[in-house]
């Protein structure tokens, strides 16, 4: 089975590939979910896959398990306190993501299904979406006076007879 260790960046990831014989290929590719579908279809096995749990990483946990890979998310501070170096840089870090995984070292996070990472997603970017919406959803106008509402009278007084 190949092993491999990716250091998810928003622009460029740096990917290891351990291979069964022990060989460490290192690819830097584009961060662009065509040019990632082709990376990882050309294995010809399923592959495991570590990559360190950031706020970018669903989009290629599910490109992964749709190809047949098995995603493992790496917690990342227990990562870097096993993997402490004192050379630091993407390729290290893709590697000893890849080494890890390989020897069940890796301290993994639990991936929720499908669905549900969906649903948290959602759950996620509300409150931005109601900003945009503005108050009480008015579209970003603010709300007019409330015919019920008097800012001289306390709330739960009774309203003024006349």
């Amino acid at each position: 089975m190949l092993h491999v260790g990716v250091d998810l960046h928003k622009r460029v990831p740096q990917i290891a590939v351990l291979a069964r014989d022990g060989a460490m290929t290192q690819h830097r590719l584009e961060n662009d979910p065509a040019r990632m579908e082709q990376f990882f279809t050309t294995p010809a096995s399923p592959a495991r896959v570590a990559i360190e749990a950031s706020g970018t990483r669903w989009w290629l946990v599910d490109l992964l398990e749709r190809l047949g890979h098995q995603p493992v998310l790496s917690h990342p501070k227990q990562t870097k306190a096993i993997a402490s170096a004192r050379l630091k840089n993407d390729r290290v870090d893709a590697e000893r993501l890849a080494l890890l995984l390989r020897g069940d070292l890796l301290p993994a996070v639990w991936i929720p299904p499908a669905d549900l990472r969906e649903a948290r997603e959602l759950i996620r970017h509300e409150p931005d979406l109601a900003e945009r919406a503005g108050p009480e959803g008015t579209g970003g106008a603010p709300p007019g006076p409330s015919p019920q509402h008097d800012p001289g009278r306390l709330p739960g007084a009774a309203a003024p007879v006349g």
